[in-house]
């Protein structure tokens, strides 16, 4: 097997929205997950679950997003329930949510960190993934038909699945932009 440094790997990664035919199997998503569930959490309590509609399953997400998204018009819905057709996997990274506001910080930095750990680990093995957020209506919605609880967030919809070409990479900030030396 051939590895490649986690410094490439953070640079040549790239969101992927377009997925091949290629099926993508759920051991390999698996192995994804046990790798990113190394994420730090400074308080060990690993707030997180993931769900994974795979296969058939799939289409939960697509009649959930028919419900979600009837603002759209009839055309960019259709076009929109095509492309979600498309998508190999869909992996929901839910967090708890705890009324202390530091710990409900530290928390979604976690998971966070996890969620890109799974896009780093998904990049190694060549599955692209492009994190997908939404807005409260949505996602209040979205708890409801993906047996989220109420008391959990969801961070995020990870798209997932083998893909034939990476878009170029976008322009970034120096780091003599970014950084503040005091």
């Amino acid at each position: 097997m051939i590895t490649t440094s986690i410094m490439q790997i953070i640079q040549e990664r790239r969101t992927i929205r377009q997925f091949s035919n290629r099926p993508l199997d759920i051991d390999t998503i698996r192995d994804i997950i046990d790798v990113a569930r190394w994420a730090p959490h400074h308080a060990k309590t690993e707030p997180w679950r993931l769900i994974l509609f795979h296969g058939e399953q799939r289409q939960q997400i697509i009649h959930m997003a028919k419900k979600a998204y009837t603002h759209l018009s009839e055309t960019a819905l259709a076009a929109f329930i095509s492309y979600l057709q498309t998508v190999p996997a869909f992996l929901i990274v839910v967090m708890e949510q705890k009324e202390n506001r530091k710990q409900w910080e530290d928390d979604l930095c976690a998971t966070s960190a996890l969620t890109q750990n799974i896009q780093l680990v998904a990049w190694e093995k060549q599955v692209g993934v492009v994190w997908r957020t939404f807005g409260e209506q949505i996602t209040s919605l979205m708890k409801e038909h993906l047996g989220v609880h109420r008391d959990e967030k969801i961070v995020g919809i990870l798209q997932m699945g083998y893909f034939d070409d990476a878009p170029e990479a976008t322009q970034r900030k120096s780091v003599d932009e970014l950084l503040t030396i005091m």
